[in-house]
């Protein structure tokens, strides 16, 4: 049967992209359902790579950009605490860098990408349906879906920024064609903005404004005329909710620049007492990392190793000894400061990039390239907070990244001298 399903380089291929299709659909829904959907695209696109597309890393030089922090990774973190079980921890942790190779395989055009885009888009509803169903009282503060709070709200950050990208780039021409299409994705992205305002979540508030800031100053300054279809249906959403909780959303707006209530107090100190004390933990094991599984016990010694009036200073650290709630505080704790530079130079490499390809791309292309741009701009932000550009929600922006960098592919030279052919 394996025999058979290989025998051709499209059958192959078809497989594939209905298990990326398959990801896309349980994305917002279920861990284990997207690490058997990722497995399996990794496994048909190794294959079709070492049967029929060997020229894949050729022909897609961006593919560079992950597959040598994946490597590095792999080589430094035997070096780290850990020892050599520090790298199955560390491709654990990073195999949605890895995403990008069976998509680079499997989707190649754009009729494509927009079956991956509707049926995320239906994974998010789902997921947001099963959530406003299953909260029996308040919606603020306890609307997830299926997945953790954070993720969720990351998530629908994301989704909603493309979203607004998509609208601000639609012609008229193109709005009077397809309208019935532009209305869907207007009332969906109000809804995900209101449902992104249940979760609570700053630090997704945060990248989203940076995101729509980037947008609007770069690319778009009538961006409010193009917005207010999606504000009056926002607006309608917003009536129907509790006068109570919109007071609550706003104070926790202005908690990210005050720390008045008390709650927000402790999340704050929280913040501050991780990041401070993982700062000058990191310097202990600076090179090369601690290890994710090894964090947790060699951080509780560092921080036992201190006075009592440090350890009280610094109290909250303690209760969150492997989690630092900082995406890059993390990644240079675990792995070590090289490849934290690998890794930082390779993300932002390649939106330097981006922002080279946008300049000379036609309208169609500057569309996707924009929206890579703007995501990462608020994706990227937000992980000063939280914790998923090495966990699932950064499956999300390696898709809507990979949408980018398909589309600046003839645009750019992604390496300073090109691979001899």
């Amino acid at each position: 049967m394996i025999r058979t399903l290989l025998s051709n380089s499209n059958k192959t291929k078809q497989i594939g992209f209905i298990f990326a299709v398959l990801l896309c659909l349980f994305i917002f829904i279920s861990k284990s359902a997207i690490d058997i959907a990722l497995v399996i695209i990794l496994l048909i696109s190794f294959a079709d790579i070492y049967l029929y597309n060997r020229d894949i890393v050729r022909n897609n030089r961006y593919l560079i950009y992950f597959l040598v922090p994946v490597a590095a990774g792999l080589i430094l973190n035997v070096l780290s605490a850990a020892g050599i079980g520090g790298s199955f921890k560390f491709l654990e942790r990073f195999r949605f860098l890895l995403t990008i190779l069976p998509l680079a395989v499997f989707v190649t055009h754009r009729k494509q990408f927009k079956l991956l885009y509707m049926a995320t888009l239906v994974s998010a509803v789902i997921s947001l349906v099963y959530g406003v169903l299953s909260v029996e009282d308040q919606f603020f503060e306890r609307l997830r879906g299926f997945l953790i709070i954070g993720r969720t709200a990351d998530m629908l950050m994301m989704i909603v920024l493309l979203n607004i990208v998509i609208l601000c780039y639609a012609n008229p021409e193109r709005i009077k064609k397809h309208f019935r299409s532009y209305g869907i994705i207007t009332l969906l992205t109000a809804f995900f903005i209101w449902a992104m305002l249940m979760t609570s979540i700053r630090g997704a508030w945060l990248g989203f404004f940076f995101g729509i800031a980037v947008l609007a100053l770069c690319y778009r300054r009538k961006l409010i005329l193009i917005l207010i279809p999606l504000i009056l249906c926002l607006a309608l959403m917003v009536s129907y909710t509790d006068v109570k909780i919109l007071k609550k959303i706003a104070q926790q707006a202005a908690s990210i620049i005050e720390a008045n209530d008390p709650d927000t107090r402790i999340s704050n100190s929280l913040r501050f007492h991780l990041w401070t004390t993982g700062l000058a933990f990191s310097r202990q094991h600076f090179l090369f990392g601690t290890g994710a599984d090894n964090t947790e016990t060699l951080f509780l010694d560092f921080f036992a190793s201190h006075s009592d009036a440090y350890q009280q200073k610094y109290h909250w650290a303690k209760e969150h000894p492997n989690e630092f709630h900082n995406s890059y505080l993390q990644i240079l704790i675990e792995n070590g400061v090289i490849f934290f530079m690998i890794y930082i130079f390779s993300i932002f490499g390649l939106i330097y990039k981006l922002l080279s390809a946008e300049k000379k791309a036609v309208s169609e292309d500057q569309q996707h390239i924009v929206a890579g741009i703007v995501v990462s701009s608020g994706f990227l932000v937000s992980q000063f907070f939280h914790s998923d550009l090495y966990s699932y929600g950064s499956c999300l922006y390696y898709l809507i990244l990979y949408n980018a960098l398909f589309a600046a592919n003839k645009y750019v030279n992604w390496l300073p001298r090109r691979i001899p052919n």
